[in-house]
């Protein structure tokens, strides 16, 4: 499986804090800031994927998803299969030097491309939990 993973400083502190307050639409919120946030760069990558292959790609496009959103990270994840392997650990990484993605990679150029702007959308988020919790 091929995965991409994002850390925001802090976000566990604000969750644990908005759960003693017992305020659950507020923690509600909080997670579907970071789920859209997961999105920006779950749709950079499934765009690369469009621009990058010419041939068939609708389980890469559609495997290619937020699977995780929490305040301690948000995963994005693609988890196509084809004859019984996860391929997309091959684009991501094969053929690469030392430390680096392959030729064909698509999940971590997307989050370098998108990390500022997916933070930008969970501030954003953010500021409209905390306003309308008046918090």
């Amino acid at each position: 499986m091929g995965f991409a993973a994002a850390y925001v400083q802090g976000l566990p502190e604000l969750e644990r804090d908005l759960r003693t307050m017992g305020d659950r639409g507020a923690r509600r919120a909080l997670y579907r800031g970071l789920r859209a946030a997961g999105n920006v760069v779950r749709d950079e990558a499934r765009s690369r994927i469009r621009g990058q292959f010419t041939q068939r790609t609708g389980d890469l496009h559609a495997g290619t998803r937020v699977t995780r959103a929490t305040p301690r990270s948000v995963v994005i994840a693609s988890t196509a299969r084809h004859r019984g392997y996860l391929y997309p650990a091959r684009f991501e990484y094969g053929g690469r030097g030392a430390g680096s993605s392959g030729p064909r990679a698509f999940l971590e150029p997307a989050l370098e491309a998108k990390a500022g702007e997916a933070v930008t959308v969970l501030e954003h988020r953010l500021n409209l939990v905390l306003r309308e919790h008046n918090l």
